[in-house]
C-alpha cells in the first residue's frame, strides 16, 4: 500500500482512512515498555535492582512485562517521556493518533492521553477526527 511520506494538512484524513482499510498496520520494532526496559538496562549496565543480569524482554514473566507496559503508559500520559519536537505527530514525538474499537464505538485519543472523539461506526467522521487531532498537535 502506498503511504505518503509527509502528509500535508489536507492529507491527514486520507492517511487515516488508508490505515483503517489496510490489513497490515506498520508497527514500531519495540513497544514503549520494551524501550523503557532497554533504557533501564542501559543505565544500570544490564543489571536489575538486585544487581543480577537482566533477562531478555521475551524471557520476562507476563506480570513483569505488564508492569513495564503500565509504567511506560503512565509516563507517556503524564508527559514524562522525552518527545521529538520536530515531529510531534509521531510515536517518537509523543502525539501519535490512537484509534481503538470497544463497546461498539471507535474511540480516538492522542498518545499523550488527550481524548479526541468517540463515534459509532455508522457515524465515523474521519475529517472531524483528523481536524481535532491536528488542532491538538499543532495548535494555532
Amino acid at each position: 500500500m502506498p503511504q505518503p511520506t509527509h502528509p500535508g494538512r489536507g492529507d491527514i484524513a486520507d492517511c487515516f482512512e488508508n490505515l483503517l482499510t489496510t490489513k497490515e498496520t506498520p508497527m514500531p520494532d519495540q513497544t514503549p515498555a520494551q524501550i523503557a526496559y532497554q533504557a533501564y538496562g542501559d543505565t544500570t549496565g544490564g543489571l536489575n535492582h538486585l544487581g543480577k543480569p537482566m533477562p531478555a524482554w521475551d524471557d520476562l514473566p507476563d506480570t513483569i512485562r505488564t508492569a513495564w507496559a503500565a509504567a511506560a503508559t503512565a509516563a507517556a500520559q503524564h508527559g514524562i517521556l522525552v518527545s521529538d519536537p520536530e515531529y510531534p505527530a509521531t510515536l517518537a514525538g509523543g502525539h501519535a493518533l490512537i484509534l481503538q474499537y470497544g463497546d461498539c464505538e471507535f474511540i480516538t485519543s492522542c498518545q499523550c492521553g488527550h481524548d479526541i472523539a468517540t463515534h459509532r461506526p455508522d457515524q465515523l467522521d474521519l475529517n472531524a477526527i483528523a481536524t481535532a487531532w491536528e488542532h491538538h498537535v499543532i495548535p494555532s
